[in-house]
């Protein structure tokens, strides 16, 4: 009796739709958001999939992405400006990337983040992202092979670049805007960068060709302090920090020592970051190794060899991790780390003397000790190079 009353109870709600369901036919579904600001205005433009239309008005080769741009002193007027263009009624729910320009992360999120926090269409699991030596919507508007819409194209960009090469990272937005938020830690950004002509990018023709001339490329980190841009992480600066961070576990990587030139591809990183003390921070990497492709006489079938060239690999690694650090706490002067959270945490009366001046005084001052611990597990099939066996 009890189950046929539940029953009872649920099929209502299955017959109903949801309270605000539109026709398809009726919504704009946009799945891509790009923001720029230029004559102090912002300029809003949005990548809605163009719906199927009747058999007898498509045309062949008919785009199934179209982008709309608004300007005004706020998102919401730039909006406004694009909803009286549109046919349709705007729909953000399947965002799924939000590029910002330089000049908008330069002049601050926060001033722009309102807008998308309060939505509830929005579900703020978007990628976020900034768009380097271009327009955020030139990023939007470039047309990308094996992929029907450029922005599922730049999500799977970061995402594939993120897993295989630590260059970059994925942020879901409100992962950003949490970073910006939380006392003691500053957020970072991937960037994206048009190799090529943007003009002939936008062109579907484009990709009627072999070769594919113009592309997004992933950059590097973009380096916030507060929700305000300062600078850009350089290609190894952004490998180390998103190791450091713990968000990526693998990375290609080239050592060149000596006469020795060892390719390495890691897998299982892991960062254990610990607050001895206010003062002394202690981290511990540790992760897989494969020898990927060795250019020089070496027989691996001696473990001494395998050992030498892993301390060399950890040497190596524990180096360029010591000079990253040292650039952010010297250089940016901006805890990207989360040091300043962790004392936040545990000592939160010192915390009230040090916030103000975190980044710029005490961030600087603080001790990082390093160790890593990479095993090599794997040397490949091969236990002589082919110049050994030679």
């Amino acid at each position: 009796m009890k189950k046929l009353l539940i029953i009872l109870l649920i099929i209502p709600f299955l017959m109903t739709g949801c309270w605000n369901y539109s026709e398809l036919n009726t919504v704009a579904i946009v799945t891509g958001f790009s923001v720029d600001y230029k004559n102090d205005e912002y300029e809003v433009s949005m990548l809605i999939a163009n719906s199927k239309k009747n058999e007898s008005s498509s045309k062949e080769g008919e785009s199934q992405t179209t982008v709309y741009s608004g300007t005004g002193k706020t998102l919401s007027d730039a909006i406004k400006e694009i909803e009286r263009k549109s046919p349709k009624s705007i729909y953000i729910g399947h965002l799924s990337v939000v590029v910002i320009s330089e000049d908008v992360a330069k002049k601050g999120i926060l001033e722009m983040s309102d807008l998308l926090l309060r939505s509830a269409e929005s579900r703020k699991k978007f990628y976020f992202l900034q768009a380097r030596d271009t327009s955020a919507k030139d990023i939007l508007s470039l047309v990308m092979p094996l992929e029907s819409f450029p922005s599922h194209g730049i999500a799977a960009l970061l995402k594939t670049t993120s897993e295989a090469q630590a260059i970059t990272t994925t942020v879901p937005y409100s992962y950003f805007i949490t970073d910006v938020l939380k006392p003691g830690v500053n957020p970072v950004l991937p960037t994206v960068e048009i190799i090529g002509n943007a003009d002939e990018g936008r062109k579907s023709s484009s990709l009627e060709t072999t070769k594919i001339k113009t592309y997004l490329k992933v950059s590097d980190l973009a380096i916030f302090k507060d929700d305000k841009f300062i600078n850009y992480a350089e290609n190894d600066d952004s490998q180390m920090i998103n190791i450091l961070n713990g968000n990526t576990n693998s990375l290609l990587t080239t050592i060149d020592n000596d006469n020795l030139s060892i390719g390495f591809n890691l897998t299982a990183l892991k960062s254990d970051t610990k607050l001895i003390d206010p003062a002394n921070i202690k981290i511990k990497v540790t992760g897989k190794a494969d020898i990927r492709e060795i250019n020089n006489k070496i027989n691996l079938e001696e473990s001494k060899t395998v050992d030498e060239i892993q301390n060399i690999l950890n040497k190596n690694l524990k180096g360029r991790l010591k000079d990253t650090l040292d650039t952010v706490q010297h250089q940016y002067k901006t805890d990207v780390f989360g040091y300043g959270n962790m004392i936040y945490k545990k000592y939160p009366k010192l915390w009230k003397q040090l916030e103000n001046n975190w980044d710029d005084t005490y961030f600087p001052k603080i001790n990082v000790s390093i160790e890593t611990d990479i095993k090599i597990v794997s040397t490949g099939s091969l236990k002589q190079t082919i110049k050994e066996v030679k």
